[in-house]
């Protein structure tokens, strides 16, 4: 079993190419928190760029460093926003679903295939992953012990939102059936999500350093603002200090 506190920060090595591609800076996990689908690295040599390795392309995960067979297995970052989610349960809260909080994710547990077996809390507790309710990016519900309860029972029943159309409808009849027409559509779906620009931060400089939730370095003083710099922001809740500190 092995622990992601101690896979962070560890160089990954190429067995092909015969080099260090990176050092690992967090894990990402899938959206029900059952296994760590893709790891990010940072290489420093190369302008600070980021890359995502799927974690099937790893050979071994050694004491000192992860093992990938050649260089093919990293993927720029670029090439994965903005589909990939960045779930990570790294100082979430964790309550139980009775309500009662049980202390934050300090760590988690995982096998050599890095499937999710066991999360650490704060307070030294171990949450086994079967124990598991849901899971989303500001906390996390385990089941309780004295009752167990099928979540699955209160999945929302989502629909779409429409607009009536006021276009007249002519009802034609035909024997006993009834048809419908309508000289334009009666219904159209509203777009589902709407969102503001922030396109005015590119090209301005970070005044200091930023850094996430989990004290991960997302945004360098002294380095001017991409489009990247403001996804990447947005994703961790930092657009704000971006503003701020930037000019």
């Amino acid at each position: 079993m092995y622990k992601l506190s101690e896979v962070l920060s560890k160089p990954i090595l190429s067995l092909f190419n015969g080099k260090v591609e990176g050092t690992i800076k967090t894990a990402i996990f899938d959206k029900k928190l059952q296994k760590i689908k893709y790891l990010l690295v940072f290489n420093e040599n190369e302008q600070n760029d980021e890359y995502i390795i799927p974690t099937q392309n790893f050979f071994a995960i050694g004491e000192n460093a992860l093992v990938i067979k050649n260089s093919s297995c990293l993927e720029p970052l670029s090439n994965f926003e903005p589909q990939i989610t960045f779930n990570n349960p790294i100082n979430l809260r964790t309550f139980t679903t009775k309500g009662n909080l049980l202390g934050n994710v300090t760590d988690v547990f995982f096998d050599e295939k890095f499937v999710v077996e066991k999360i650490l809390l704060s307070n030294n507790q171990t949450i086994d992953i079967t124990d598991l309710a849901s899971f989303s990016e500001n906390s996390i519900i385990v089941q309780d012990k004295n009752k167990k309860v099928n979540i699955s029972k209160f999945c929302e029943q989502k629909r779409p939102r429409l607009i009536k159309s006021n276009e007249p409808v002519t009802i034609l009849r035909t024997n006993s059936i009834q048809t419908l027409e309508s000289t334009q559509p009666q219904i159209a779906a509203l777009p589902s999500k709407v969102t503001s620009s922030v396109n005015f931060l590119v090209g301005r400089t970070i005044t200091q350093n930023l850094y996430s939730q989990s004290k991960e370095l997302i945004a360098k003083k002294g380095t001017p603002i991409s489009l990247k710099t403001i996804e990447i922001a947005k994703r961790n809740g930092k657009i704000k200090e971006l503003s701020i500190f930037s000019i």
